[in-house]
């Protein structure tokens, strides 16, 4: 049995350039064991995010890798169906396609949500036997 572990990172402008916000992205997510199964395995973490920009912020998470790009992949081993994430689990996109996770429109004083659900499908012809990890990275946007 494998274990699927979605590492986190943030990027953004540098730390200095960010004196107005506090971001604290999801924790990384386990999708158990991922044996073969008709249903995809789901998952979900919450972030925060803090700030007194005036005119709000937004949240984009994206898949990280640039070989397979948005597939759970483990050496030479890459996952037959991308990873799908996404602000809810009714609104998930393959993880290679930027999700908008929070769009606000005003400053936010106290810590609000920025949540990161995840859904993966395993095949029968999947080789999970060696676990697989992916990388999402988020973008903080401070809005004009």
């Amino acid at each position: 049995m494998a274990l699927a572990l979605l590492l986190i990172g943030t990027v953004g402008l540098p730390a200095e350039a960010n004196p107005g916000y506090t971001f604290v992205a999801p924790a990384a997510i386990s999708l158990g064991s991922m044996t073969p199964r008709p249903a995809p395995y789901t998952s979900n973490s919450m972030g925060t995010l803090m700030g007194d920009n005036p005119g709000g912020y937004t949240v984009t998470a994206v898949a990280a890798n640039t070989t397979n790009t948005g597939y759970m992949i483990s050496g030479g081993n890459v996952l037959h169906d991308k990873l799908k994430i996404g602000k809810d689990a009714g609104n998930l996109a393959d993880s290679n396609t930027v999700s908008m996770l929070l769009d606000t429109s005003s400053n936010v004083t106290d810590n609000v949500t920025v949540p990161l659900y995840v859904s993966q499908l395993i095949l029968g012809t999947d080789n999970v036997s060696n676990g697989y990890s992916i990388t999402i990275v988020y973008t903080v946007t401070a809005k004009q």
